[in-house]
């Protein structure tokens, strides 16, 4: 689902117009992502949690032959940034009972013998 799509359901939910509903979400989007920012955790009940996690600083060599220098190597440290999501319990109860419990597996648990389990 997209955006737009939520902003359309909201509308016809309110009564608000489309244009109304994509003001608020535009600015709770805004607001949201410059919390996150901010404060590094993002905490809305009955969907989940977000937190910002830094990780430590790494280099990276590459070679600077394409920019004129002959096989100069250059070290580009970079800090990795993640953004994490945490699900509710209402979130996770109300995705066990869509699919009763049958979610697909995930890629780490599978395994080449579609009769195996994964390890």
């Amino acid at each position: 689902m997209r955006k737009h799509d939520i902003d359309c359901k909201v509308a016809a939910f309110t009564g608000m117009s489309v244009r109304d509903v994509q003001y608020v979400t535009k600015t709770f989007f805004d607001i949201a992502g410059a919390a996150l920012v901010e404060s590094s955790i993002l905490h809305i009940p009955r969907f989940g949690r977000f937190s910002v996690v830094v990780h430590h600083e790494q280099s990276r060599a590459f070679n600077d032959a394409f920019n004129g220098h002959e096989g100069k190597k250059t070290k580009v440290y970079y800090t990795p940034i993640r953004v994490h999501f945490k699900k509710s319990t209402v979130l996770s109860k109300a995705l066990q009972e869509k699919h009763n419990g049958k979610a697909g597996r995930s890629r780490r648990n599978r395994s080449r013998d579609p009769g195996k389990e994964g390890s």
